[in-house]
């Protein structure tokens, strides 16, 4: 495997460790006290069903980053977190900008935004070889081209 095969396979472990790891942080923020809290910001800000949508969150978050970390199921799993964030931008976070100021109930989106980046390059990109997706086949990861090699054929 060449040099470049290697690093891209470090980076996207660093990628889904990073983002597998904050996700559980909000979960174990949430389910560890703060859950009652979470549902009372929900309702304040008028999410329906705020009791179903924090304990879905929780689960979401837990489990979601449960399987980053682990690079299982990890472009279905980037897919509903990346789903997760976006939702969590369009219904309490459009308001308030990228950076809200002191004065706002909730802080700006560009945490939100920046995992939804991070996710989207995971699930184009795949978990790389470094994960429970390619040891069980889920994932076939394609050698990256050698570039450190000349092209060869007719120019």
């Amino acid at each position: 495997m060449s040099l470049l095969g290697r690093v891209a396979d470090v980076l996207l472990l660093a990628m889904r460790l990073g983002l597998g790891t904050i996700y559980l942080a909000h979960s174990w923020e949430k389910l560890s006290g703060g859950r009652a809290g979470f549902e009372t910001m929900l309702a304040g800000v008028g999410v329906p069903l705020p009791e179903v949508v924090a304990w879905f969150t929780m689960v979401a978050e837990g489990v979601g980053g449960t399987l980053l970390i682990t690079g299982l199921l990890t472009r279905l799993t980037c897919l509903g977190l990346l789903g997760l964030a976006i939702g969590a931008v369009a219904t309490l976070k459009i308001d308030f900008g990228l950076i809200a100021g002191p004065e706002a109930p909730l802080p700006g989106a560009g945490l939100e935004l920046a995992i939804a980046v991070g996710l989207a390059g995971l699930l184009l990109a795949g978990p790389g070889r470094i994960a429970l997706d390619h040891v069980l086949g889920i994932e076939r990861v394609a050698a990256p081209a050698d570039l450190s090699q000349p092209v060869s054929g007719r120019a």
